[in-house]
């Protein structure tokens, strides 16, 4: 029983294995030959073109029921009079009998398609017919027929082709000029016989390939008037060298004036100044809005600066958070700790920059007081989860031993690790660069904040200068590759285009005050940049902690650290590799000046021989962590969710030579 079972499904399976072996094989050969494509053209004195197609086809496999012919209206002003007959019987028009052709006319095209009984396995032969008016070059040099009797749009092979061309009058062979064109090549003319016929055979042409015939007799038998398409053709070349001309314009004299525009309303008044270097701060101005006034921008540079000068001031420090086992933390990063809640002497920009890193939401005070209470009473997985899930450092604010000094406001944290502020601080960044902006504003750094300045003449630059190129774009896209001229003027549009922007972007202007105090930081600047130049070991150790700031917003930080490493100067003290007991806090904040030491009192902070005691002690054994911890934070503070022709021996012009005939289009059944 069970043999027979399995034989019976043995079987069943060979045969469905058979079955749709057969129809991969039926699919696999369904297919065309065209064993021939002949042509017979006859030119009227009335300048009509009648075209006869004879196509014999084979059909191997099938179904098929309708094939179609489709000729483009570029060099031909109408195509009328169209027919199909096959072996006596002529198709009528319809909507897709059997026997019936329907016609599709648009702008650019006309489409014919036939409908013929089903067929497999078997060959027709099919006669279509059509008239051309104004397909022909009329010139006092010759008239021609150029046309692309085999189109390139077609998947199937052709064998071989016949056209005889039957000329408006009988003609000595010397004075007709005859030529075809295979993808392009000129491959050879056609034969003349008496009477005025020329005849083209070519062959064989698989699917993609394109042959055109061309023929020229002379002037004066066809009475017509040129066409409206070769007043195109005679008219592209000078187009082309026009275009090509006002490209080369555009694309010089673009920059040209874009430069000239930002000379005249962005260049910044000249300052001179009469000392190279100035080896102090200029003035009692904080770091970040220093790097906004040289570089016209606020960024994430100028936040790390702000940074660093508020931890010189006392109003924060970093440090190394450390795991249980005393190694420091990878996950968690470093950690802000507030030294004092007092901002009332602090910028705007100061003070939106401390809120961002310490201030706490409500939900996160009422969750912090739950968590406390549970632990009181020994629940802490539960508790740690809810402080997670509102972003409260955990660790930070739950294992530390101090208490929270007196006064201390309860909306403020004490101490925020960096990885509780990823995908949180980014929000904060538009508010403090609008801060920043203000700030060189209200010190008559500018007359207008620089980057709506910028933002408004890159808006409008990109508007109106991308209007032209919009208009040039369309009309390549409607022209096609006739003008190619056009291309090189997009080109240079997008040239002058991207010069303009660019300028845009640097037009935001200084005021004098503001270029005379930019000289100025930049004489400072270069002091930082060579400081071991100018100043003295002994004398640069007591400068790097003050100056660290301005380094950072003149992007020489990296610098910066390596000129004083072989100095064994001391890290930065707002900056601990490890932490120590006790957050601090300060007395009176705010009365240290920028670029001025501080003091250090009050602050719980070790001593500069505590420190040498410790694992780390000099800046060289330190500083990979210090810039360790400033590229973390910049990273941690941009990271946002992820989703949030003439006569005599050539053709009177008309095409160029090759490709340039009427015709073409594409052809196909099915």
């Amino acid at each position: 029983m069970i043999g027979r079972r399995n034989l019976f499904w043995g079987v069943v399976l060979a045969l469905m294995l058979g079955w749709v072996g057969m129809m991969g094989v039926s699919a696999q050969t369904k297919s065309v030959d065209v064993l021939r494509r002949d042509g017979e053209i006859t030119i009227l004195a009335n300048g009509d073109v009648q075209v006869v197609e004879t196509w014999e086809v084979r059909f191997i496999g099938g179904p098929f029921h309708y094939a179609f012919r489709e000729i483009p209206l570029n060099k031909v002003e109408d195509i009328t009079g169209w027919s199909v007959a096959e072996g006596g019987q002529v198709y009528e028009p319809g909507d897709g009998e059997a026997g019936t052709y329907v016609l599709d006319r648009s702008s650019d095209k006309i489409r014919i398609t036939w409908y013929f009984p089903t067929t497999s396995d078997a060959t027709r032969i099919f006669i279509l017919r059509y008239t051309l008016k104004g397909a022909l070059w009329i010139h006092d040099n010759g008239d021609q027929f150029f046309w692309k009797f085999i189109e390139a749009d077609r998947a199937y092979p052709i064998e071989q082709a016949t056209v005889v061309v039957h000329l408006p009058a009988a003609f000595n062979a010397e004075q007709i000029l005859t030529e075809t064109y295979r993808n392009g090549q000129a491959m050879g003319g056609g034969q003349v016989r008496r009477g005025g016929e020329v005849v083209f055979q070519g062959g064989p042409f698989p699917g993609g390939t394109e042959w055109e015939i061309r023929v020229q007799w002379p002037h004066g038998v066809v009475q017509a008037s040129p066409p409206a398409w070769q007043k195109w053709e005679m008219w592209k070349p000078w187009i082309n060298l026009g275009l090509l001309a006002l490209a080369l314009v555009v694309a010089l004299g673009g920059p040209a004036l874009a430069y000239l525009w930002w000379y005249t309303k962005g260049r910044d008044p000249q300052v001179r100044l009469r000392v190279p270097v100035i080896p102090r701060p200029p003035a009692d101005v904080p770091p970040g809005v220093v790097g906004v006034l040289v570089d016209e921008k606020a960024d994430m540079q100028d936040i790390l600066a702000t940074l660093a000068d508020l931890g010189n001031r006392e109003y924060l420090r970093i440090e190394q958070a450390l795991t249980k086992s005393g190694r420091v933390s990878r996950r968690e990063g470093p950690r802000f700790v507030l030294l004092n809640p007092g901002w009332s002497g602090l910028r705007p920009f100061e003070r939106r920059l401390l809120a961002a890193l310490f201030a706490q939401r409500s939900n996160e005070v009422e969750a912090l007081a739950q968590v406390r209470e549970a632990l009181s009473q020994g629940v802490g997985k539960k508790v740690a989860e809810t402080l997670e899930a509102v972003g409260v450092d955990v660790e930070a604010e739950l294992t530390r031993e101090e208490e929270t000094p007196p006064g201390w406001p309860a909306n403020l944290r004490r101490v925020r690790s960096l990885a509780s502020l990823r995908e949180r601080f980014y929000k904060h960044i538009p508010d403090i660069q609008r801060d920043l902006y203000d700030e060189v504003v209200r010190l008559g750094y500018f007359d207008r904040a620089p980057d709506k300045v910028r933002q408004r003449t890159v808006a409008l630059t990109a508007l109106f200068s991308g209007l032209p190129l919009s208009a040039v774009a369309c009309g390549l896209v409607r022209l096609g590759s006739q003008f190619w001229g056009a291309f090189a003027l997009m080109i240079a549009l997008m040239i002058a285009e991207a010069a303009f922007i660019v300028a845009a972007w640097f037009i935001p202007r200084k005021t004098l005050k503001g270029a005379q105090e930019a000289a100025k930081w930049q004489a400072f600047k270069r002091y930082l940049r060579n400081i071991r130049r100018y100043t003295q070991p002994e004398e640069a150790k007591e400068v790097f902690e003050r100056y660290f700031p301005y380094a950072i917003a003149f992007g020489l930080e990296k610098e910066w650290v390596r000129q004083f490493e072989p100095l064994n100067v001391p890290p930065p003290r707002w900056y601990t590799p490890v932490p120590y007991g006790g957050y601090g806090y300060g007395g009176v904040p705010g009365r240290v000046g920028h670029g001025a030491m501080p003091t250090g009192a009050g602050r719980g902070a070790p001593s500069l021989d505590g420190m040498a005691q410790g694992a780390f002690t000099s800046l060289s054994q330190v500083s990979d962590g210090l810039m360790s911890a400033l590229n973390q934070a910049a990273t941690v503070f941009v990271s946002a969710p992820s989703s949030s022709g003439s006569g005599g021996g050539g053709f009177s012009g008309g095409g160029g030579g090759r490709g340039g005939g009427g015709g073409g289009g594409s052809s196909g059944f099915g």
